[in-house]
């Protein structure tokens, strides 16, 4: 849906107005609805890895959350969870749909790396992010568009959107209680969040933005988007 306005701001030549106007309410009410069905979401998306032995970690916002603040982020309205490329599972889209949620987009490198899947349930939206392990990190992509560009504007004058790479230390990982569900987190989460997040991480910081983010790298790849 957010695509979709972007697209259609984009060609009515409003976007940057529309952008500037009309995504706050449109993201306000993003949170209220994800917040609708987020725990419900995470508790079911849980049971499903845990009966298929999927090896998954929340991550980004979703672990700063359950370590900081103890639940989801009040402005973070979607679940991110990661697992290692070799782990994932080609049934995995086929089992989650039994149980609610629908594989909404896929986000792959031009060379055809899988790098994002996006899920939703119910009212909530799930991100999927798929790591690669190199010899002592592993590596995880994100894709942006350009120049303030819609996404799909983005791929049509660049070939592609822009990506950037997270080199982190490589962890095993632990369970770690969320909603009272026991969840798999890195066991150095409080470094692994330190590399993400700055050491002041368990200080809330309006100021912070994703640029402040040190293993943060702009690369020379492109993504495309995959809407199923």
């Amino acid at each position: 849906m957010e695509n979709l306005l972007k697209n259609l701001f984009f060609k009515l030549g409003i976007y940057e107005f529309a952008k500037r106007y009309f995504m706050k309410p449109y993201v306000k009410l993003i949170g209220i609805l994800f917040n609708l069905s987020a725990k419900k979401a995470i508790k079911t998306l849980v049971e499903a890895m845990s009966q298929n032995n999927w090896r998954y970690w929340l991550e980004f916002g979703t672990l700063l959350g359950a370590v900081r603040d103890k639940g989801f982020i009040s402005h973070d309205f979607d679940i991110d969870i990661a697992m290692c490329i070799d782990d994932r599972d080609e049934r995995m889209e086929q089992i989650l749909a039994a149980r609610g949620f629908k594989l909404k987009k896929r986000a792959k490198l031009l060379s055809g790396q899988i790098i994002e899947e996006t899920y939703k349930y119910k009212t909530a939206t799930i991100d999927i992010f798929y790591a690669y392990k190199l010899e002592d990190q592993i590596k995880i992509f994100e894709f942006q568009s350009f120049n303030n560009l819609s996404p799909d504007e983005c791929i049509k004058q660049f070939g592609g959107l822009r990506v950037s790479e997270y080199c982190l230390s490589k962890f095993e990982l632990t369970k770690y209680d969320f909603y009272g569900l026991q969840v798999w987190v890195p066991d150095n989460y409080h470094s692994h969040l330190e590399e993400l997040y700055g050491r002041s991480f368990m200080i809330k910081n309006k100021n912070w933005s994703i640029d402040s983010c040190e293993v943060r790298k702009l690369t020379n790849h492109l993504a495309v988007i995959e809407h199923v």
